[in-house]
This record gives structure tokens, C-alpha cells and sequence, in this order.
């Protein structure tokens, strides 16, 4: 079963050509016209040539060749709306992501102000929040966001007024949201590395886990267990659950 990339891009044709479905017995007409297919998750399935969207019934469907699609820049990011959505650009295309919720910010404002800390104290660079662009290789066409990014002293981005700077993060911290589709995470993980960030921490928020990223490992470290900042934050020691317990006992 092969994964595709974008639902857009399938192409559905149920039945065979030049197949009448009038002839068809009714109970074979039913089956081919409606399936259910149960939920394996978020992401989008095919078969042959056939397709569906996992957990919602089938319907036959020929979907027509989309009209070749305008290429976006860095430069035309600010013509969209205030309306709260993180944009990024994939190959010219928008990415949208979701609104965020409370708990993202909430967690995401204390990482921020422990990592700020630690780096001010031992004069290591400078932390950025605010999912500023990063331009990915350089390219015009392709930029992403951080929740929170570090860079080491030496290599601040001399851009920093840019629609996008092109001096890649050395660290990058993301809180996953609700909304947040399995495939678009694993497609901004790919491009942080491929970028040459040399530590990413994907964050749970309910739960505290978080999924740590480098060139060459990936690891889940449970919130109970201490996160380290390896070559790139020496020193650097956090356990996830003391932010969450504090971050609880500021509601008492």
C-alpha cells in the first residue's frame, strides 16, 4: 500500500472502463458504488486506482487534472490575512497550520523563558520565538517556522528584518498541536534536518513526550526523564514534567 503526498494529487477512477453499473447486480452495484473503510489514520490510502480518505465512505469520484497552480515566494507571505494561521511554503506552496491552542502557548512561553535563561547565563546565543521564516537551503520557495530557535554565538542571521532569514537554526524546538496531521509533521521534521538544524524537539504537550531529532537518531524521551542539549546546548538539562507540574501549580 503506497502512502501519497498530497490527497490533491490522486487521481480516482472507480470501475473499468466502458463497465455499465446499470447491468450490474444491484448488490454488487451498492458495493462498488459505496464502501466503508474503516480508520487506520490521518492519512490518505489508495489502491490501485482507487482511493479514500481513511474512516469516511467511498463515493464514486473522477477527479479532473487541477489547473496548474500559481508558485508562491517568501516576498508574497504578507498579502494573507492576520487571522492567526501559521503560513509556510513548500515548493511555492502554502502550508497552512491551525490556530494553536492555549495549552501550546502556555508551554511554549515557559520553554521559551528556561531555555532563555540557560543560554543568557552561559553567554551560548541567542533564542528567537515567534515562528520568524527560515528560508530551507536558501530557497525563495521553501521556508518554515519554529516555535522556538537557537542560535549559536557567531552565527546570528545578519537578515533579521528579512521576510525570511537564510541563516538556518542550530536548535529548534516545536510543541505539536491537536490539529497537527502526522504527515505535515514528519514533512517540517525533514526539512529542519535537511536545513542543518542539529537538534529538534517535537513536544507533546498533554502527555510531555517529546521526540528528539538529529542528523543520524531519533529518540522519544518520556517527560519524566531529563532532555539534554547534547553537543549543541552543553549542559543543558530539562525534564519536561517540572515545566508541566509548574506550569499546573500557577492555576492553584
Amino acid at each position: 500500500m503506497e502512502l501519497p503526498g498530497d490527497p490533491s494529487e490522486i487521481e480516482c477512477d472507480i470501475g473499468q472502463p466502458g463497465e455499465d453499473p446499470a447491468r450490474q447486480p444491484e448488490d454488487e452495484r451498492r458495493t462498488s458504488e459505496r464502501e466503508r473503510v474503516e480508520p487506520l489514520s490521518d492519512r490518505w490510502y489508495h489502491s490501485s486506482n482507487h482511493c479514500w480518505s481513511p474512516g469516511v465512505e467511498r463515493i464514486d469520484a473522477v477527479v479532473t487534472p487541477a489547473a496548474p497552480t500559481r508558485r508562491y515566494t517568501i516576498h508574497d507571505l504578507d498579502q494573507f490575512p492576520d487571522d492567526g494561521k501559521l503560513r509556510e511554503l513548500v515548493d511555492g506552496q502554502i502550508v497552512e497550520w491551525d490556530v494553536t491552542t492555549l495549552r501550546h502557548g502556555f508551554l511554549e512561553a515557559a520553554l521559551v523563558e528556561y531555555l532563555r535563561r540557560f543560554v543568557r547565563e552561559h553567554r551560548l546565543g541567542k533564542v528567537a520565538c515567534g515562528e520568524g521564516m527560515v528560508r530551507i537551503q536558501g530557497s525563495e520557495y521553501h521556508a518554515r517556522g519554529a516555535d522556538l530557535a537557537f542560535y549559536r554565538r557567531g552565527r546570528f542571521p545578519t537578515d533579521i528584518d528579512a521576510a525570511a532569514t537564510a541563516t538556518t537554526p542550530d536548535f529548534v524546538v516545536e510543541v505539536l498541536s491537536p490539529s497537527d496531521r502526522v504527515s505535515m509533521v514528519d514533512a517540517k521534521v525533514t526539512d529542519w534536518l535537511r536545513a542543518g538544524v542539529q537538534l529538534l524537539w517535537y513536544v507533546n504537550p498533554e502527555t510531555g513526550v517529546t521526540t528528539v531529532y538529529t542528523r543520524d537518531s531519533i529518540r522519544r524521551v518520556a517527560a519524566t526523564d531529563p532532555l539534554d542539549g547534547g553537543d549543541v546546548l552543553p549542559g543543558l538539562q530539562l525534564r519536561l514534567q517540572d515545566l508541566l507540574d509548574e506550569l499546573e501549580s500557577e492555576e492553584e
